[in-house]
């Protein structure tokens, strides 16, 4: 990540109702120079739109002030200015707009700016960065109230970035936790996201970046990866993302990328690959889920192995009776083999897509028949005639006991909104 600039004869003004240097954040911007530092102290600030110009700008707020848009403002807009940082506000109360991007925070065509220990709440977009390298967005909590996605933004939204780092942010209630687009070379991390109404991570057309360590709970869908390449996601939690078209995991023109170590953990979906290639998929813990893995015939030469399948209703789907993929090594909670030689390994190959599993996915509505007596009786007929399920589609290795997975940890919310 790129260094902040150094300025010589740096200077530092404070903003307050009484007492201070300036009253106003927009008359202190007018006169410090750049490099300076602009201290504002807690009071409630309604100045409209204020815009930083001035490379190096510090702007730091003492006792949480706050800047109140009013339901009319963007707040703060820094526009090609680097290594500007904006720490320790309360930011609230945006406008909104269909037809415009109404941030709290905006960064446009900038270096190294950052945007750390702040508080948004009721925000149409919360922190927007666009054509901007280097910046770091870190220990923010972002909290909006949207029930559907029309009525929102993004919590964090970035647009044709690259170098960028996101980390330890409390991001809920808005329509993505974070939305990325044309985002390359950048660090996701230590991010909790919950109850978004879309996705708690969405990013198209953004490579070689990295996402670890991040919680998703209760969101739309837990992470969508779409049109990227190279992209590793590793020891990330999944939870609780149910619905007709939920996914704890889509992956859609997803190539050379690598997931593992990750945790799913009852989603209606664990992980959901469309159109995606040369991945490899290893070491992650899909628990409980509806259905663990779902694969379509376009996804293909893809490594799936070493993975512990635990509990879930379906363990594998797909809509293709050939095989495409390497599917070896896994461990299947449902797997009913034997190990005569004790190498750790089934003696038979395990196929993991059932009779049911074929029939309900192509009529959804019979799903509550899936406690049946008739479903057992499915289960039995496929044993005898295998001929109906996918032949091609088996893992030939199974392992006979879990693989010692470490679930990764959970990141722990910054704050508690009881409100729905």
């Amino acid at each position: 990540m790129s260094a902040p600039a150094l300025f010589l004869f740096a200077t530092s003004v404070s903003v307050c109702e009484d007492g201070c240097t300036y009253k106003s954040i927009k008359s202190a911007l007018q006169n410090v120079n750049s490099g300076d530092t602009i201290l504002v102290k807690g009071g409630v600030y309604r100045e409209g739109e204020i815009v930083v110009e001035k490379s190096g700008i510090s702007l730091i707020g003492i006792n949480k002030p706050v800047i109140d848009g009013e339901y009319k403002y963007q707040m703060f807009h820094v526009l090609k200015a680097d290594s500007v940082l904006i720490r320790g506000f309360v930011f609230k109360n945006s406008g909104r707009s269909m037809t415009r991007d109404i941030a709290a925070v905006k960064i446009t065509e900038c270096t190294g700016c950052r945007v750390e220990g702040n508080e948004f709440w009721d925000n149409f977009w919360a922190i927007y960065y666009e054509k901007s390298k280097g910046g770091v967005v870190r220990d923010n909590v972002v909290v909006g109230f949207a029930k559907v996605e029309t009525t929102t933004g993004n919590a964090i939204h970035m647009w044709n970035c690259d170098s960028m780092l996101v980390e330890n942010n409390h991001l809920q209630g808005h329509r993505d936790g974070i939305y990325l687009e044309f985002v390359t070379n950048s660090v996701f991390r230590y991010n909790y996201s919950i109850k978004n109404v879309r996705y708690g991570i969405h990013f198209m057309f953004s490579h070689d970046d990295l996402y670890e360590y991040n919680t998703f709970v209760n969101n739309g869908v837990g992470i969508a990866v779409m049109y990227s390449k190279r992209v590793t996601v590793r020891y990330n939690r999944f939870e609780h993302h149910w619905g007709g078209a939920t996914f704890g995991f889509l992956l859609k023109d997803i190539y050379d990328s690598k997931i593992y170590g990750n945790y799913l953990y009852r989603n209606t979906y664990g992980f959901y690959l469309e159109g995606s290639v040369r991945n490899k998929i290893h070491d992650n813990i899909l628990k409980e889920n509806g259905i663990a893995i779902r694969l379509w015939a376009n996804s293909t030469d893809n490594v799936i192995t070493r993975n512990n399948i635990v509990g879930n209703t379906f363990d594998f789907v797909t809509n293709n009776f050939s095989s495409f993929n390497d599917i070896n090594g896994n461990y299947w909670s449902a797997y009913r083999g034997y190990d005569v030689d004790k190498d750790g390994v089934g003696d038979v190959p395990f196929r993991p897509v059932k009779l049911f599993s074929v029939i309900s996915t192509r009529v959804p509505a019979l799903m509550v028949l899936i406690r049946s007596p008739l479903v057992q009786i499915m289960d039995l007929t496929e044993k005898v005639l295998p001929s109906l399920i996918p032949e091609a589609i088996k893992d030939e290795r199974p392992a006979m006991r879990p693989f010692p997975l470490k679930v990764p940890p959970k990141v722990k919310p910054k704050v508690k909104i009881n409100r729905s």
